[in-house]
């Protein structure tokens, strides 16, 4: 894309649980939709999701809402990529029984990655959740993802990563070592 090429795009949603990975069991439809704005070696873009959970409702207990907000930036500079998304929402499935569904959770990331060489790239992520709906005994957990990925070719990449993992209550130690051999077929 030139310095002075723009585009705006934008997509539209709505998801009614059918198929074969249906994941979706009630008989609400789920809109979603992003708006997506790109100028050079940026990239801007808007995101919402509204739906309700899976559940047995009734109508003394109705289905939870489901609502996903959230924004995201691309900036890319020579040798430096800059990746940023935050988001907030309500209705996360998959919770344990100590999380409430209607509690409101914020997260997002700030990725800095470096191309060395054709074949080298440096990573730096910083990511962060209010509170890990499967875990809230944990409240805010942060971390730090510090790597190196080697691209052997244009489908096949080794990544070597540390990852710092701090959650509010210091309640473990659970920093890791990561060696991952990524193919694409």
């Amino acid at each position: 894309m030139s310095p002075t090429s723009r585009a705006i795009s934008w997509t539209l949603g709505v998801y009614n649980g059918s198929g074969a990975n249906a994941n979706d069991a009630n008989d609400d439809k789920d809109f979603l939709a992003n708006v997506r704005y790109a100028k050079g070696d940026m990239n801007l873009g808007f995101s919402g999701y509204v739906g309700k959970m899976n559940s047995a409702s009734t109508p003394a207990n109705p289905a939870a809402d489901k609502v996903r907000l959230g924004g995201d930036l691309q900036y890319y500079w020579n040798s430096l990529t800059f990746k940023g998304e935050w988001v907030r929402g309500k209705g996360v499935e998959g919770y344990s029984t100590a999380f409430a569904p209607d509690q409101w959770i914020s997260g997002g990331y700030g990725q800095l990655a470096y191309q060395i060489t054709r074949n080298y790239t440096l990573v730096g992520k910083f990511f962060t959740i209010s509170e890990d709906p499967r875990y809230p005994k944990y409240e805010n957990r942060t971390g730090w993802d510090l790597g190196l990925i080697r691209w052997l070719d244009d489908n096949t990449r080794w990544k070597l990563f540390y990852q710092i993992n701090k959650e509010e209550k210091k309640e473990f130690d659970n920093d890791v070592l990561t060696f991952e051999w990524i193919s694409k077929y």
